[in-house]
């Protein structure tokens, strides 16, 4: 996994590099949805003329084979071509998230004035404490809050764990187009978002108020 940055017409722009393993899923999903969906049309269109009978067994299986369709086809798509852009707006006061999956698009325009640094740091790449197997790590870009504001932590680029130097460099640039301070955490801390802290902690406290009263 990596980040590119560069500046585009002002702005400072940031695109994350797809994962190979979503072309190895989203290009499998989408053939299967595509072959269920002529698969339907074709049973259609061959039971017309055939009598209300296989009119009606021709549509309870195109049903089904759209309802598949439904499920794999969209899904596939968006592992293949979706993509998300982050731009940094001439003056480092906006940041526009842009998630663009080639038939349309979706933006979100956030004010950084919450955001109090830019986090370099090593992070899980899933974010669910209770996930199961081994824990990936990867190298976080992260715009952490200030203190006592809403706003949660915004995640702007992942990078693969040994990018350690990437990741510092790109951290530099946007930390500099938004006039942030660079925090770089310890090589060797595994650390997690504001959010799954806060949430882990939650955890631990309901977890040690059950088990004091089973004590009692």
């Amino acid at each position: 996994m990596t980040v590119s940055v560069a500046r585009e017409h002002g702005h400072l722009v940031i695109r994350q590099q797809v994962p190979v393993f979503r072309y190895v899923l989203g290009i499998p999903l989408l053939l299967v949805g595509l072959a269920l969906l002529a698969a339907a049309v074709s049973a259609v269109v061959s039971a017309i003329g055939g009598g209300v009978e296989a009119m009606l067994v021709a549509a309870l299986g195109a049903f089904w084979l759209l309802l598949f369709a439904a499920l794999t086809l969209p899904l596939g798509w968006w592992l293949t071509f979706g993509r998300r852009t982050i731009l940094i707006e001439a003056g480092g006061q906006h940041v526009v998230e842009r998630l663009d999956w080639r038939l349309g698009h979706r933006g979100r325009r956030r004010a950084t004035a919450p955001f109090r640094a830019v986090r370099v740091a090593v992070e899980p790449l899933s974010t669910s404490s209770s996930s199961d197997g081994p824990t990936t790590w990867a190298q976080h870009i992260r715009l952490l809050p200030k203190p006592g504001v809403a706003e949660p932590s915004f995640e702007l680029g992942i990078l693969d764990l040994d990018a350690r130097t990437a990741a510092v460099a790109a951290a530099g640039q946007i930390a500099g187009a938004l006039s942030l301070p660079l925090e770089v955490a310890d090589p060797d801390a595994r650390l997690q978002s504001p959010e799954r802290d806060a949430n882990d902690r939650e955890v631990d406290d309901v977890t040690a108020a059950e088990d004091a009263a089973d004590e009692t």
